[in-house]
C-alpha cells in the first residue's frame, strides 16, 4: 500500500526516449515507467493529473492512477520477436484501479522505431480511469488524457484489447494503415466486394486512397 519503485531494469535493444539513447527503466506500483532512474519520490498511490505535473519525473511514461497493492498484483517484463524488430513489454497485471477492482496495462518499447505503445487489456469493476501519456519533462508532455477510462472487458485474450501509439519525430501528412478486411468467399471471374475499414494516420485529410 507505501508507493515503490522497482530496481532498475535493462532495455534489451538499442532504444531512444524523444533523441537520447536509453539503456535502463524502472516502474512505479503506480503505473509510471521512468527512464529517469535516479529519481527517488514516487508518484502518488490513486493520484492523477493532466501531464506534464510536477509529482512525475521526466523521461516517463504513464497510466498514472492504478495500484499494485494486493497479494497477485505484479509488474512483469518479457521481450518477444527477433532483431530489429523486438518489443518490450512491461505488464502490470491485476492492479486496482480508483482504489478497486482488477486492471491490466502493458506499456510496450518497440526496437528500431522506437515507438512506444499503452496497451489496454483487461478490466473489472475499476472506478474512473488513468492520467496516460508521455512526459519529457516539467514543461512538455504529449497527453491522451488526466482520467482516460478503460476500453477491454473482462476478456483474458487479446479480442477486445485497445491500444494507444506514440510515434517520435513529425507526423506523416500522408500515412494510411489498414484495421480490417471483411469478406469471406471469393469467386473468380465475377465482381467481388471487398468491405473494411482503414485508418487516417496522417495529419492530412484522406480524401483518396489506392487498395491493392
Amino acid at each position: 500500500s507505501t508507493p515503490a519503485w522497482s530496481a532498475n531494469q535493462t532495455i534489451p535493444f538499442s532504444f531512444s526516449f524523444n533523441g537520447t539513447a536509453e539503456t535502463s527503466y524502472k516502474v512505479s506500483s503506480t503505473g509510471v515507467l521512468t527512464f529517469s532512474t535516479a529519481a527517488t519520490s514516487v508518484p502518488a498511490r490513486f493520484q492523477k493529473a493532466t501531464l506534464p505535473d510536477a509529482n512525475i519525473p521526466d523521461k516517463s511514461v504513464c497510466v498514472w492512477g492504478i495500484e499494485a497493492s494486493g497479494s497477485n498484483d505484479y509488474a512483469l517484463s518479457k521481450t518477444f520477436g527477433t532483431a530489429p524488430n523486438r518489443q518490450h513489454w512491461v505488464f502490470f497485471s491485476s492492479h486496482a484501479l480508483g482504489g478497486s477492482g482488477w486492471s491490466y496495462w502493458s506499456i510496450v518499447l518497440e526496437e528500431t522505431t522506437n515507438n512506444i505503445y499503452i496497451v489496454d487489456q483487461r478490466h473489472s469493476g475499476t472506478t474512473g480511469g488513468v492520467s496516460m501519456g508521455i512526459q519529457i519533462n516539467s514543461t512538455t508532455a504529449a497527453s491522451v488524457g488526466f482520467n482516460v477510462l478503460p476500453l477491454a472487458g473482462t476478456d483474458p485474450s487479446a479480442s477486445d484489447n485497445s491500444y494507444y501509439e506514440f510515434i517520435q519525430g513529425t507526423r506523416p501528412a500522408n500515412d494510411v494503415e489498414m484495421v480490417s478486411l471483411q469478406f469471406s468467399k471469393v469467386f473468380a471471374g465475377q465482381p467481388n466486394a471487398i468491405n473494411g475499414t482503414i485508418r487516417n494516420a496522417g495529419s492530412a485529410p484522406l480524401l483518396s486512397y489506392t487498395l491493392s
